[in-house]
């Protein structure tokens, strides 16, 4: 376990927020693992909050907590520092009092970062505590957005100019300089941002005057922003484009695939189209990066659920159903559970429509309806294939529930939703 340089282990106990054996378990379960300190295994246990950890932090050391997602800052005050240097040392600039900077920290023993900022600023330096969490929503919303309204003006201009020209005016060097087009940047700036803040789904909705896009995050959706409705038929058509749909075609609904590369992280994206009466809505579902293990402790299991969870996976029979709203994490779980069950002496073969995550060492089967290929045949000649362990990605019929059935009470295990 990493060295915590906030030592609070003693301060846990005497205060009663963590019993001595908690402690002491959550020790030994992360003794090998260096990436974390004893504050952060706490957390990710379920043990204590981030809040509670943060607020007996600050009462040790004397210093101001402050809630970010309710402080207005400034525009002055905010661009005393540059982004990149808040997200790098975790720091937020609140007030300027005098000459002191008041300043919000994440790590208030960082006397370095402290220094940079003194040198920086000109001013001297007065620390506050905030979480880690406020401090990345409060840049979100500082940065993101203006950032956003910059991107959606350019793309607007754009627009309104080339509808001014026609076909025949646009010369060679305008299609070769396309990829500079204020299109893909909106586009790539909305795909991002949708990254950045953890987005199920993105849904495009081209409206009678306006184009409205929308996130799903956490299974709520939340509008992102609106925009003019000239600019719908050129970000639909880009999204077509990238996703290998026929972009000419728009009479009927089609579905498409995007790989994206975000911060050297390969992010896979299913795209789906629905002609409407004001041109197509397209709705784009993120998963999480391709070929990436999860990790059954790391969505949001809590303790007594997870130990649940891992008796049911001990078996070499049954079936495991998961219900839930959209984008409550049921694909995730599976893949979480498919990952710790993924061993050399297991043979793992998923059905789906479509494969939503590349789980390397298991057989995937796309489902194609078109061509007969069906999860309920699918399913029978997987049974022929000697495996272990089956994921069928949805049971949405009769036969499929049948088959499913007699293969989790003949000696495999079944996962499904």
């Amino acid at each position: 376990m990493k060295n915590s340089v906030f030592n609070l282990s003693d301060y846990l106990v005497k205060s009663g927020t963590v019993s001595l054996k908690t402690l002491k378990r959550v020790e030994m379960l992360y003794m090998e693992d260096n990436t974390l300190t004893l504050e952060q295994a706490l957390i990710k246990e379920g043990v204590v909050t981030e809040d509670q950890i943060y607020d007996l932090m600050a009462k040790k050391m004397h210093l101001p907590l402050v809630d970010l997602t309710s402080y207005y800052i400034s525009d002055d005050v905010a661009q005393l520092i540059p982004e990149q240097m808040m997200e790098d040392l975790g720091v937020m600039p609140l007030t300027i009092e005098g000459n002191y900077l008041l300043i919000a920290m994440t790590n208030p023993l960082d006397y370095k970062a402290i220094y940079t900022l003194n040198n920086y600023t000109k001013r001297k330096i007065k620390t506050a505590i905030c979480t880690p969490t406020q401090l990345k929503i409060k840049l979100d919303e500082i940065f993101s957005v203006s950032d956003k309204e910059a991107v959606i003006d350019e793309a607007q201009e754009f627009v309104q100019s080339q509808m001014k020209k026609t076909e025949d005016t646009v010369s060679t060097e305008d299609q070769e300089d396309i990829e500079d087009q204020p299109i893909i940047k909106f586009v790539n700036n909305m795909i991002a941002e949708a990254v950045r803040q953890r987005v199920s789904d993105i849904h495009l909705e081209p409206q009678e005057k306006k184009l409205v896009i929308r996130f799903r995050i956490d299974g709520k959706l939340i509008k992102y922003m609106d925009s003019s409705k000239e600019l719908a038929p050129s970000v639909t058509s880009r999204i077509k484009f990238i996703s290998g749909m026929n972009i000419a075609e728009k009479r009927i609904p089609q579905d498409g695939r995007i790989h994206y590369n975000i911060n050297n992280q390969k992010i896979d994206m299913r795209v789906s189209s629905l002609p409407c009466v004001y041109g197509e809505k397209i709705v784009i579902r993120i998963t999480t990066a391709l070929g990436m293990k999860l990790d059954k402790k790391n969505i949001g299991f809590l303790p007594e659920n997870l130990e649940k969870f891992d008796q049911l996976l001990t078996s070499s029979r049954g079936i495991i159903l998961l219900s839930g709203a959209t984008g409550s994490g049921k694909s995730t779980t599976l893949y979480a559970a498919l990952s710790s069950l993924n061993t050399e002496d297991k043979n793992i073969v998923t059905v789906e429509n479509p494969v939503e995550m590349v789980l390397p060492g298991a057989t995937q089967v796309n489902i194609n309806e078109k061509a007969g290929l069906t999860f309920a045949s699918v399913l029978r000649s997987i049974l022929r294939q000697d495996p272990d362990i089956i994921m069928i990605g949805e049971i949405r019929d009769q036969e499929t529930a049948d088959i499913a059935a007699r293969a989790a009470i003949t000696g495999h295990l079944v996962l499904s939703t």
